[in-house]
């Protein structure tokens, strides 16, 4: 009789994809580097964040957004996400209940919230015309649905408890918009990893083509609906694809 091969004990296999991985951390290939990060949020790994934190200093911009993104996903420590990665340990102290700063990047209209709302609300500012559209596409719910959506595949805009948006006019005639902060990885970023593109590519694709078609159809015109305007959010083991920053955009 064939002799039984014994199976290889768990501990094992763990420790030597490890050792492979935090191999490939050192490659001189930058997407090597990004791949073995997201080989480490595959197996959630419990070392996973400590070795991933020191490639947020990376030199190349790819594997500096794939570990903020991954770190993201493993740690929901707010600090991790892409916003925030620029703040000190102040802007997160809870016992202040709002405390406001521009983003450090001039170009783009966007006031952080911390204290008690870090991570979970920012402020856009854009014009008349860009809110106009974005509100038209965040409220068509109806549309989604029969797009096959179970959900709005919008940057969210937040509500107050009586059903209002939360946003206002400025003075120069601009809106300030209050939006949820989406946890997740851009679809550039998100597709970088060649795991990801081959478990969830096709479905993702899927939903980008429906999301620029409902658009289109409720002549809603994005700007740059280029794959690092779509945010990836994990829901239940699948991806779900939101639209965002709707800055640029303007409708028919």
């Amino acid at each position: 009789m064939p002799t039984r091969q014994r199976k290889q004990p768990q501990r094992k296999k763990t420790n030597t994809a490890i050792t492979v991985i935090r191999r490939n951390l050192q490659d001189n290939r930058p997407m090597a580097r990004c791949d073995a990060i997201w080989a480490l949020e595959d197996g959630r790994f419990k070392n996973a964040v400590p070795l991933i934190e020191p490639l947020l200093k990376d030199p190349d911009w790819r594997v500096k957004y794939t570990a903020s993104a991954v770190l993201n996903l493993l740690s929901r420590k707010t600090a991790h996400h892409r916003l925030y990665r620029e703040q000190n340990a102040d802007f997160f102290d809870q016992r202040r209940k709002v405390l406001r700063q521009t983003f450090p990047k001039k170009e783009i209209p966007l006031i952080l919230l911390g204290g008690q709302l870090a991570g979970k609300a920012v402020v856009r500012i854009i014009s008349m015309r860009a809110f106009v559209a974005w509100r038209r596409a965040f409220e068509a719910k109806k549309f989604w649905e029969r797009a096959g959506f179970d959900y709005v595949p919008v940057e969210p805009i937040l509500q107050k408890p009586n059903g209002e948006m939360r946003f206002f006019q400025q003075k120069d005639g601009r809106f300030a918009v209050s939006t949820g902060v989406l946890r997740g990885p851009n679809l550039a970023i998100f597709l970088s990893s060649m795991h990801n593109k081959r478990k969830f590519g096709a479905m993702l694709e899927k939903q980008k083509q429906k999301i620029t078609e409902v658009l289109e159809d409720l002549y809603i015109y994005h700007g740059h609906l280029h794959n690092k305007n779509f945010c990836v959010v994990m829901h239940k083991g699948k991806p779900r694809l939101y639209a965002i920053d709707f800055d640029a955009a303007w409708g028919a």
